[in-house]
């Protein structure tokens, strides 16, 4: 039986953000957009007229990561947690998302941002990102991990991408109730929602 973290610091963050124009709004895989980005509740449905609008809107082709490019990413990432002593536990940069568990006393959006800029840089100098706009979408996904249990799920599910161990795992944390009915406020911004899931409007689709 997992023992919960009864502190309102997570022992570590799972964060997520995908590449540019790999995953537009009303692709089949669900969205999120304005009326629906609340953690657990549905996605937006599949659209195809919707999603070929967000792709004749994208600035450039969708950037699918090469080796070259993952490495660079790798690279940055565990640069910056190094200059900012952020203990770092596992990574992993597919061909259109990075998946990055860390822990550290930073915002989890600070940590995002920085993670991007980094690589961004890196992406440049190297000529494998040649636009002036980001090759990364808006924002990103965060999942606060309270337990060793959890830390070890994410880890196996960045490794091996099993998403359900993670995700049962976490879900399973009693204090969830308690930051939900918080993150209900109106006044709230929502990259303070419960869980910190955030993502751009457009699902993951692009910088437009």
């Amino acid at each position: 039986m997992a023992q919960w973290n009864d502190t309102d610091e997570p022992l570590a963050y799972l964060l997520t953000f995908r590449a540019y124009g790999t995953w537009l709004a009303g692709d089949e895989r669900g969205s999120i957009d304005r009326f629906h980005k609340i953690y657990g509740r549905p996605r937006a449905v599949a659209s195809a007229k919707r999603k070929e609008m967000c792709a004749n809107r994208l600035k450039s082709p969708p950037f699918v990561l090469n080796a070259t490019s993952r490495k660079l990413v790798d690279d940055a990432i565990r640069e910056v947690c190094q200059y900012r002593d952020w203990k770092l536990t596992s990574i992993k940069v597919g061909t259109n998302h990075v998946h990055v568990i860390v822990a550290a006393s930073a915002a989890s959006g600070k940590m995002v941002d920085d993670f991007k800029s980094y690589s961004t840089r890196r992406l440049r100098e190297s000529g494998e990102w040649k636009h002036s706009h980001s090759p990364w979408v808006d924002h990103g996904s965060c999942r606060l991990l309270w337990t060793a249990e959890h830390v070890t799920a994410a880890t196996d599910h960045v490794i091996n991408v099993r998403a359900a161990s993670c995700q049962n795992l976490i879900s399973q944390n009693p204090l969830r109730k308690r930051r939900a009915s918080i993150s209900q406020n109106p006044l709230r911004p929502a990259n303070e929602l419960a869980w910190r899931d955030w993502q751009p409007a457009n699902a993951g689709g692009s910088d437009m």
